[in-house]
């Protein structure tokens, strides 16, 4: 289920740049886009609420928490661990554009392109994930997935040309899309299939405080050190995520062992 809503999440990722580059390639403003956005945002609420009565969460009815297999230290690793993602992923996608066109000098319908091919490489990536996920090892793909990601960025940062940075953002997007669908799908495991529910909110609720604090944080840097930060920023929290995503892997591994 995880691997298919990240899915869906990857196809609004790659339309919505392209839609704005085009919107602002045909000389309209940015607003339209905007209003598009509130659009669709208004029709997701109108849908969530037709559908309220069918909607339920596991652990509704419940009376009290049921007992959690791992320890704390390990669900700590947890919510860093989607704390430091979620602010990688988001981050990415809000000032990629900007490092290109202000901070690298590329023009806006090149790096409105180049950062829908971000996107719609990360949509490939967990669309295969979707056909060969349960053939293959969850700890070892994510590993593999945030060392690409890693490199992608520092590809992109550096600059070395317009191809290495398009290469850069491109190979950053296929690495990162694994990552979250498959550290959810791990969470039964790490800390029991009754505990799931208050684990999986822990970890979203990490994820959704960083999409508020890292991209704010990453735009008071560049307010103050003008838009090539935004390279070295990008690149220092996916090296914390790759961290985060290795400790994770190491405590999951101790406990089970122990």
């Amino acid at each position: 289920v995880g691997i298919e809503l990240e899915v869906d999440t990857g196809i609004g990722s790659l339309i919505a740049p392209l839609v704005v580059t085009a919107i602002i390639g045909a000389g309209e403003s940015w607003r339209i886009a905007f209003l598009l956005l509130a659009v669709a945002e208004l029709g997701v609420c109108v849908a969530f609420w037709a559908n309220r009565s069918r909607l339920r969460m596991p652990m509704e009815g419940r009376p009290e928490r049921p007992a959690r297999m791992g320890s704390t230290r390990l669900l700590g690793l947890s919510i860093a661990t989607f704390f430091s993602y979620a602010g990688f992923e988001v981050s990415v996608g809000f000032w990629a554009y900007t490092l290109l066109t202000e901070g690298q000098g590329m023009g806006t319908t090149a790096a409105g392109i180049a950062v829908a091919a971000h996107w719609g490489a990360l949509f490939i990536s967990r669309l295969i994930l979707g056909f060969v996920g349960d053939r293959i090892a969850p700890n070892p793909t994510i590993a593999v997935s945030a060392v690409m990601a890693l490199a992608g960025l520092a590809l992109m940062a550096l600059d070395f040309s317009a191809a290495s940075v398009i290469a850069g953002i491109v190979l950053a997007g296929f690495g990162s899309g694994p990552i979250f669908p498959l550290e959810m799908t791990l969470t039964p495991r790490r800390f029991g299939t009754d505990y799931t529910a208050w684990a999986v909110g822990y970890q979203l609720g990490a994820a959704t405080a960083s999409v508020a604090v890292i991209p704010a944080l990453i735009g008071l840097w560049v307010n103050l050190s003008g838009p090539l930060v935004i390279g070295p920023a990008l690149v220092a929290i996916a090296a914390l995520t790759l961290v985060s995503v290795e400790a994770l892997r190491r405590g999951s591994l101790r406990e089970a062992e122990s």
